[in-house]
């Protein structure tokens, strides 16, 4: 396989290739289903999401806040709150949202309102539309680019090439200067599809076949950022907006010995395979069995956009060390349980895998 590592969803901000611990460094931002490998960089045994279902996740991600939301919804993005392209943006970063949005279905919701350059996607889930494999009558399924519903009801198969091509496309056109790349693909939500080229490509089934597919797209996307001499400083983050949708059988995946899936808040449910990679700072084949939350995200990538010299020597040793909404006082230990307004993740001790 071409990257090792299948996704759901991808988010990418990218520096300069110049390896100076002043230059913001790329952030590659993955959500998906199924792990393959995880040598790449650090693995964390203990990821979690703030919820049981898609846009509780993606919500956590972009605006560091947890929430819930579907196609019927009304409402959508405070226009007080601050998102994470948002505050990229004002650093100077160019963004781009390719892929699934679950953050409000209305024009005033679209990424370009909340701090996206460009999008291009779908408003929610690709089960939101006629193919939803039990609900009938619900409206065709919009295929937007730059707030124009452009097509209805697309080829799902097509759909994690289509992201694909987008997304390489954005990363050759902005590699000169630091970026924000957002890629939630669209599979292997159900209904699933694979493009003509993978299907039977696994020989074990639609699903395998739709992991193949992903797992070559995330390849491509790798490759782009080592042909646009960025890849030492992009930081890489894969990590799944939630368990397996289990109801949906061979068409879902697996949460191994987890129990339960999407849906649940069992661990099958909530606890998510999540890895994180910066070549030259944090070590390769490394483990942290500290909790560590989609939500600690949009703080951590803040401040390595803000601070990336201080930020660089942190990640050397931990990510996500302490996550800290209000002051802890001196005396808190950073791997005690903390009581009313302090919020904070254990230090991570490195180690390295016996077995992958």
């Amino acid at each position: 396989r071409a990257s090792g590592l299948v996704s759901r969803a991808v988010g990418v901000v990218a520096g300069s290739s110049i390896l100076g611990m002043l230059i913001p460094p790329s952030i590659l931002m993955i959500v998906y289903g199924v792990l393959a490998e995880v040598s790449i960089g650090r693995m964390f045994l203990a990821g979690v999401i703030p919820g049981i279902v898609m846009s509780i996740a993606f919500i956590a991600l972009i605006i560091g806040m947890a929430g819930a939301l579907n196609h019927t919804s009304l409402i959508g993005i405070h226009p007080d709150e601050t998102l994470l392209p948002e505050l990229l943006k004002a650093r100077g970063y160019a963004t781009a949202h390719f892929g699934k949005w679950h953050l409000g279905t209305r024009p005033k919701f679209y990424p370009t309102r909340h701090g996206f350059d460009t999008w291009a996607g779908l408003p929610y889930s690709n089960d939101n539309g006629p193919l939803h494999p039990t609900i009938r009558g619900i409206p065709p399924l919009p295929f937007i680019v730059n707030d124009t519903v452009v097509e209805t009801d697309p080829d799902q198969a097509m759909f994690t090439r289509r992201l694909t091509d987008l997304a390489t496309a954005f990363i050759r056109e902005n590699k000169s200067h630091p970026f924000f790349l957002y890629l939630p693909h669209i599979m292997p939500h159900v209904p699933i599809f694979a493009s003509e080229k993978f299907k039977k490509s696994s020989k074990n089934g639609l699903y395998a076949d739709v992991v193949e597919e992903l797992d070559a797209a995330i390849g491509e996307v790798m490759k782009a950022i080592a042909a646009a001499g960025i890849d030492r400083n992009t930081m890489v983050v894969f990590l799944s907006d939630n368990g397996p949708f289990l109801s949906y059988g061979n068409h879902a995946g697996s949460a191994g010995i987890l129990r339960e899936g999407k849906g649940t808040v069992f661990e099958g449910g909530v606890r998510v395979p999540c890895l994180a990679r910066l070549p030259g700072t944090i070590p390769r084949g490394s483990v942290c069995a500290a909790p560590a939350m989609t939500i600690d995200l949009f703080p951590t990538i803040a401040a390595l956009a803000v601070r990336p010299a201080e930020i660089r020597r942190e990640l050397a040793s931990m990510m996500m060390d302490r996550v800290v909404i209000r002051r802890v006082p001196p005396s808190a230990s950073a791997t005690s349980t903390s009581q009313g307004d302090t919020i904070f993740a254990s230090p991570c001790k490195q180690s390295t895998p016996s077995a992958v």
